[in-house]
């Protein structure tokens, strides 16, 4: 996507120097290498009003780069580059324009990019969102629970069933309740892990069907 530029004998409507044809992706103006200004014909203005053509202010920003001329000090009347003729001022948002009726449009340095940034449509960045998790997926770590509690469970039984065998039998003489100790403390045990898995299955389903928030 490079500019191509050639020197012309068209008189620059401001300092008088001679104006180069620029052109970039089929888009083609006149410029000034001296003072930055560009003309344009009609068609190619009411393009840019209507902030399609991009191509334009990067022709102008490539033209701009390295003028110095102060626009002010310049006295001339501007003059169309292609008939002579005194152009007509005109004010489009607050920038006043020269215009040909018969040829076109000049832009002093500067106002062809204002108008730009005036006519384009502003840009918002798209942020990321971090969006919360459905809760189903919240609470998927409950279906591992109730398979936990199962395995406390039969921990639980095989600890109760130890107590109750040394109970009675290691000691030489039954401790009966001792082992009625033991039985308790594995019953409470097992009951205990039995509602927690039954509690986390409830949970599981209820976040399934979307009833949890």
């Amino acid at each position: 996507m490079s500019m191509t530029s050639e020197p012309t004998t068209r008189e620059c409507a401001r300092c008088g120097a001679h104006l180069h044809h620029a052109t970039l992706q089929g888009f083609s103006l006149l410029g000034c290498g001296a003072c930055g200004g560009v003309f344009m014909d009609q068609e190619a203005a009411a393009k840019v009003v209507d902030g399609g053509v991009w191509q334009a202010g990067q022709l102008a920003e490539t033209l701009e780069r390295g003028t110095t001329a102060d626009l002010a000090a310049l006295t001339r009347e501007p003059c169309c580059p292609e008939c002579g003729v005194v152009m007509a001022p005109a004010h489009l948002m607050g920038v006043e324009l020269d215009v040909c009726a018969e040829h076109g449009t000049w832009f002093d340095r500067g106002e062809l990019r204002f108008l730009l940034r005036a006519v384009s449509p502003p840009t918002t960045p798209q942020l990321a969102v971090r969006r919360p998790a459905p809760a189903k997926e919240r609470y998927r770590w409950l279906a591992t629970f109730p398979i936990f509690c199962n395995a406390l469970v039969a921990l639980s039984t095989l600890a109760g069933f130890y107590g109750l065998i040394a109970a009675l039998f290691f000691d030489g003489y039954p401790d009966f309740p001792g082992a009625a100790w033991a039985l308790l403390q594995a019953s409470i045990g097992v009951s205990f892990l039995l509602a927690a898995a039954q509690a986390s299955k409830l949970l599981l389903d209820l976040a399934d069907r979307g009833e949890l928030s």
